[in-house]
């Protein structure tokens, strides 16, 4: 009967501890995918409000070289920007790491950035490589008044860079894959027991990135299994050795070893429960510092 009793409170210590899992412990996690979607959808944001400037929209180059610079300062994985008027000729360009040209004057009709834009009258998204690197490419009409189109402005991203400004920001170990191709590491030396999840970014369809499975509920889950398992043969070995009556005015064996074994169980919940409750408010507050730094002014 004692055997029974504690396979039955061990069974409903398990669902208990499932279901405070579950429900009771708020769910402060923010995944690396949610961060890293939310940076992208940053800076794409970011370059449509560039585009729809009155200065962008303009032919004079003074303006728009300042608002080129003001961007490269702001967003550090921007490493190209370029406006072309409506006959497919840059007017203003500026490269990450190059001098500033005052006066340019190259054609880019053929280049498909330029050519979907004007075909479609919509935005570009696409992606290429350079030197080993891969840049995003977003490009979009320029309409001015009359709904007359002006030409088309492009932006290209370094997507490393993207991902090396993330890492700067969180200690959790993360792989980037780009068409299955591993893209940028950061601390991982997992083989197993990850998650991978696709990333929305505006370009590219096939890039997933690569998680940790947390650690602190797997390692819950065998402490507790662990714990069941030598609390019940414990409390079986009294069940086994005597059945013989308790004297007057002492308690029986049984309910002593039934007692304990409900306080152990109610113990280990307890403690496991709040050694995840603070992993997850880490996990959280880890994430709201990231997101300040990327979305406070320069």
């Amino acid at each position: 009967m004692l055997l029974q009793a504690t396979k039955k409170t061990c069974m409903l210590g398990c669902l208990a501890l499932t279901l405070s899992l579950l429900v009771s412990v708020p769910c402060f996690s923010e995944s690396m995918k949610d961060t890293a979607n939310a940076y992208f959808s940053v800076l794409k944001k970011d370059f449509d409000k560039l585009a729809s400037s009155k200065a962008i929209k303009n032919s004079r180059t003074g303006p728009i070289n300042g608002l080129f610079v003001a961007s490269l300062k702001k967003h550090l994985p921007i490493s190209y920007l370029a406006r072309a008027n409506a006959k497919g000729v840059i007017i203003s360009e500026l490269v990450r790491g190059e001098m500033l040209k005052k006066k340019v004057h190259r054609k880019v009709g053929n280049e498909d950035w330029y050519s979907f834009v004007v075909k479609n009258k919509r935005a570009f998204n696409g992606i290429s490589e350079e030197n080993s690197r891969y840049y995003l490419t977003w490009s979009v009409p320029l309409v001015g008044a009359k709904k007359r189109s002006t030409g088309v402005m492009v932006e290209k991203i370094d997507l490393w860079e993207c991902f090396h400004m993330l890492s700067k920001e969180t200690t959790a170990p993360y792989l980037v894959r780009l068409e299955k191709k591993s893209l940028y590491s950061h601390e991982w030396k997992n083989e197993s027991g990850f998650f991978e999840e696709p990333l929305t970014i505006p370009g590219t369809e096939r890039i997933t990135i690569l998680t940790e499975k947390p650690v602190v509920a797997s390692h819950a889950a065998e402490t507790l299994d662990v714990s069941v398992q030598r609390v019940t043969s414990v409390a079986a070995a009294p069940a086994q050795v005597t059945a013989e009556k308790p004297e007057k005015g002492q308690k029986s064996p049984a309910k002593t070893a039934k007692n304990r074994v409900l306080v152990i169980i109610i113990g280990i919940i307890v403690a496991l429960l709040l050694i995840i409750f603070l992993f997850r408010f880490y996990t959280w507050l880890n994430h709201k510092f990231l997101m300040h730094s990327i979305n406070k002014p320069d």
